[in-house]
């Protein structure tokens, strides 16, 4: 977890590269490099289908996340209201950790769902080109003369 406030800032300071203006270092900036030097063409249909399906993962992520995160600010908010009461972790000291490791899980959700249409846009596009490769028009096919 992150403890530093200016650590934090300077992990979270983009890198640039040719596939995208920022890179950073943490759980999404490791999935975006590795995703930067796999060859994409190379890849086969059954890997491309897999990786496709990062995008459902990342619904649900996203969606466990929002619910996590209503519920910590249901607290804080009753505890301000009743001024005093502390939630364990919650507390202002812990908060920061809390709002980082959110702001992580969210660049890994950015980053697999980047990946998943990525990978989904090849896959298509390879059903698309063996589609014309297969379909000819009418005054191509062969004569039954």
């Amino acid at each position: 977890m992150h403890n530093d406030a200016k650590n934090f800032a300077e992990q979270k300071a983009p890198a640039e590269t040719e596939d995208r203006p920022r890179q950073t270092h943490d759980v999404g900036g490791l999935l975006q490099f590795l995703w930067n030097r796999m060859d994409i063409h190379e890849t086969s249909e059954k890997e491309l289908e897999w990786l496709s399906y990062t995008c459902d993962s990342t619904e649900l992520m996203a969606l466990n996340l929002r619910k996590t995160l209503i519920g910590v600010a249901a607290l804080v908010a009753d505890e301000m209201d009743r001024e005093g009461l502390r939630s364990g972790a919650f507390q202002p000291i812990g908060m920061p950790e809390l709002l980082y490791g959110a702001a992580d899980t969210l660049s890994a959700i950015e980053e697999m769902n980047a990946i998943g249409r990525d990978a989904n846009f090849e896959l298509l596009e390879r059903y698309r080109k063996l589609a014309e490769q297969t379909s000819r028009p009418l005054s191509q096919a062969p004569s039954t003369d």
